[in-house]
């Protein structure tokens, strides 16, 4: 680590202080988002929903945005399965006893679930979603002594501008462990910090200390960094610095920042067709008639999102009623809510290619970084 370039951004986080947490910026958020949590988020709540919701309530951007709202996407799973969330989060929360490995696993399996009722009762709705960074928020806010919140986009430049010299990775090659050692080296550094302790310890007056043990200074200055400019006093290369690096390794790195141009790219068309879908009406069907290929004509009996449950002469079945619809299984008498429907499948399909391609890039990115070591 490049401790004269942590200490010039501590500087700069030490002399932005006042201006950093006034009611401009408020960055306080942070430390009143997890007190709150710690303080109000009960597990065993009778009515998790209103616990969940109330506990998230001071998170504002830390989780959710104006593109992604994995919390209320939480939520609604919460509205449809409350015991089965209940289950999920308590997994998640589970003392692994410092298995940072362990950790990882139990983050990834969270997210898989719980993306998999979201494609069961939300198909389409992308901002719902849940990424590990997001589980991660989760965990961190309550166990913050433990856990480091995280975005690639701030995390990744920070360290190397440090030079630790090893990228935290993408995808398949990310490891939690790595991210969290590189964090605890530059939480460990701030207690040489005299400045820095005092300054931090003045936000008492204002926000309940969660006793997070600096895990959450770190990651707002991580955050700060780039979101205030602080690297502005000196450029730093895109990707890591390696000394001596050979002409293969060369090679190597400037195909990872092509792929990485690529990726960017990837993404962004897949947040203009996310973006779409939201811009399509709901379809909304209780009460509707509608015909099946085989169990001739039923009526929706009962809606939760996109799961319907139609009552036919001889028998009651669900069914999702996007995909249904669009693909003649089902058929309502107005027109214009099958174009919709067809409209919308359309919208799903091409998000899926764009997100497999996605995949298969960071894949190629992980390999090529894996070459590297």
């Amino acid at each position: 680590m490049n401790a004269e370039r942590l200490r010039k951004l501590v500087s700069i986080y030490v002399d932005k202080f006042d201006m950093l947490t006034g009611d401009d910026c408020d960055e306080n958020m942070k430390w009143r988002a997890v007190h709150h949590f710690k303080n109000n988020f009960d597990l065993n709540a009778p009515d998790l929903y209103e616990n969940f919701k109330y506990a998230m309530s001071e998170s504002r951007i830390i989780i959710n945005n104006g593109t992604v709202q994995p919390v209320n996407g939480i939520l609604k799973l919460i509205s449809y399965e409350q015991e089965t969330v209940r289950e999920m989060l308590a997994r998640l929360f589970e003392d692994d006893g410092g298995d940072i490995d362990k950790r990882q696993g139990r983050i990834q399996e969270f997210v898989d679930k719980a993306n998999e009722l979201l494609d069961k009762y939300e198909r389409g709705k992308w901002k719902y979603r849940q990424e590990f960074r997001s589980a991660l928020a989760y965990l961190t806010f309550f166990r913050p002594e433990e856990n480091y919140l995280y975005k690639a986009s701030q995390c990744q430049p920070f360290f190397r501008y440090l030079e630790f010299g090893e990228e935290l990775g993408s995808g398949q090659d990310f490891k939690l462990s790595r991210y969290y050692k590189m964090c605890d080296d530059v939480r460990t550094a701030f207690l040489e910090y005299d400045e820095l302790i005092s300054t931090h310890n003045e936000r008492w007056q204002h926000v309940g200390d969660p006793k997070d043990n600096l895990h959450i200074l770190t990651f707002d200055i991580i955050y700060c960094s780039i979101v205030y400019g602080f690297y502005d006093f000196e450029n730093y290369s895109r990707s890591v610095k390696r000394n001596k690096a050979s002409v293969e390794q060369e090679k190597i790195i400037e195909e990872i920042d092509e792929k990485n141009d690529e990726l960017e790219k990837l993404e962004k068309e897949l947040e203009i067709y996310r973006a779409s879908y939201d811009n399509i009406p709901e379809v909304c069907l209780e009460g509707c008639e509608v015909k099946h290929r085989t169990y001739g004509v039923g009526k929706v009996v009962s809606q939760k999102g996109d799961v319907i449950e139609v009552k036919f002469s001889m028998r009651t079945s669900k069914f999702q009623a996007i995909g249904s619809i669009a693909n003649g299984f089902l058929t309502p008498d107005d027109s214009a809510l099958i174009e919709r429907c067809r409209e919308l499948e359309s919208v799903i399909q091409t998000c899926k290619r764009l997100e497999k391609q996605i995949s298969g890039k960071t894949m190629e990115i992980s390999i090529l970084s894996a070459r590297l070591k």
